[in-house]
């Protein structure tokens, strides 16, 4: 999923980079129904995805190429053999890359990506977003959760205010590195702190759009 300016973290090897394994694995997960029928993966469909991406991607070393390739499939297999592959794949209402946009009660119209929004068995919809990052830092494992608890809060929101009779939206956060599942369940409450939380966001920018120096508009820590 993408929210403007967000990256996952690059503390892989000097041969895997985060962001670019971050595309790679996003790109082929968007494609998971064709490279994996019934949830198997197909080995040349999937070798056949990763060598566009990376053409895509300008990456032309060999070495690399196959550093790529080789951690990518680990991270896809990693979900393949989740529990949640199956919910996911044989959801009646599933829809990947899914773009949302939606106008607030003030007029101000928000815009993201979902990388997965579909329907869990008790009809529910549900989010799912895929993280490529490692980290075995706790401090960061927390600060990494509260970013990524509002990003996803933030999609959340914009599918309940296009489905405002739905009462909830769930979302689950899965690192494709461990197989980890974080869930969440956004309801009423989450949405209004959530408008209050991008309401204020949305005036401190447009406080500086006319600042004359970057240097006097304050970090957003």
């Amino acid at each position: 999923a993408k929210l403007a300016y967000d990256s996952e973290a690059d503390d892989l090897s000097e041969k895997v980079r985060g962001d670019i394994l971050g595309q790679i694995v996003h790109k082929v997960m968007d494609r998971i129904g064709r490279i994996a029928p019934g949830g198997i993966l197909e080995s040349s469909s999937f070798d056949e995805e990763v060598s566009h991406i990376l053409f895509d991607l300008r990456i032309s070393d060999e070495q690399q190429r196959a550093s790529y390739s080789k951690t990518a499939r680990e991270h896809v297999l990693r979900f393949l053999n989740s529990d949640l592959a199956a919910l996911v794949l044989t959801s009646i209402e599933s829809h990947s890359e899914y773009s949302l946009q939606a106008m607030m009660e003030t007029g101000y119209t928000l815009f993201g990506i979902i990388d997965r929004l579909y329907r869990d068995p008790s009809g529910t919809w549900t989010i799912l977003d895929y993280k490529t990052e490692r980290t075995t830092d706790p401090a960061r494992q927390r600060a990494g959760r509260v970013r990524y608890e509002f990003q996803l809060c933030f999609y959340a929101y914009l599918v309940h205010l296009l489905r405002p009779s739905e009462p909830s939206i769930n979302a689950i956060l899965f690192y494709t590195e461990t197989g980890e599942q974080v869930p969440f369940t956004f309801d009423s409450q989450s949405f209004e702190r959530l408008k209050m939380e991008v309401t204020s966001l949305i005036r401190e920018i447009r406080d500086v759009e006319s600042v004359r120096d970057l240097k006097e508009i304050p970090r957003n820590t």
